[in-house]
């Protein structure tokens, strides 16, 4: 080896040694190679508020606030879910069995986007926003499913709307939803449906202004302001 080496003129070092970050080491991994890890970690949490953390938060030590719109539509998809792991709560917690934005029913993926009165009521104003009969609520179908429920939503529309337009408005409609749902889990912070679809408004106009032609189209003159 000190032959091969011999015109090698870096630093040598002895093994474990970090490489991007993560210990590398030619025996089995042992925990104190990994100590730093957990005493970086544990600095980062002991920042964190436990009274601001739901249920999930508290059993996995992770909120997620960055869950992207497409992965919103995969947990809506799951028919069935509960989004609150309501399996997890405490007899303390209690309360996180229920809907956070009407503490009535339990909280399954299919109540908070579909039955949920607050819900519904934002699906009302976003119907009536864009003049689209199959987003309202009265106009369902009873769909089985999540998944079929969003598919029958935007298919029982006008065939003059475009469809892609439209599958973008209601995206981003449950995507608002979820977002009032966290900030209520998370922040304790609550807004009316009005203050909702103020909220969908303006992000659809960012869409719209991020190129989202379908959308564009779908949007009424006056949300070009």
């Amino acid at each position: 080896m000190e032959e091969v080496l011999c015109h090698f003129t870096g630093r040598r070092v002895s093994f474990p040694i970090e490489y991007l970050g993560l210990p590398l080491t030619l025996g089995r991994m042992r925990t104190v190679h990994l100590q730093y890890i957990q005493d970086r970690a544990k600095g980062k949490l002991e920042g964190w508020q436990g009274g601001l953390v739901s249920v999930e938060g508290r059993s996995s030590d992770v909120e997620d606030k960055d869950a992207t719109e497409m992965q919103i539509l995969h947990m809506a998809h799951v028919a069935g879910q509960n989004l609150d792991c309501s399996a997890l709560a405490t007899p303390r917690m209690a309360n996180e069995f229920f809907c956070q934005l009407c503490i009535r029913n339990l909280e399954t993926t299919r109540h908070l986007f579909c039955e949920c009165h607050l819900t519904r009521k934002v699906w009302e104003e976003v119907a009536n926003w864009i003049q689209v009969a199959s987003l309202i609520p009265a106009n369902w179908n009873n769909s089985s499913t999540i998944g079929d429920w969003f598919t029958d939503m935007v298919a029982a529309a006008d065939p003059s709307i475009l469809r892609p337009g439209l599958q973008s408005m209601v995206t981003l409609t449950i995507w608002e939803i979820w977002r009032e749902r966290n900030n209520l889990v998370f922040r304790k912070e609550t807004r009316t449906v009005w203050q909702i679809m103020y909220s969908i408004q303006d992000e659809a106009r960012t869409w719209r202004f991020a190129g989202n032609r379908d959308l564009d189209m779908l949007l009424p003159a006056s949300a070009a302001a």
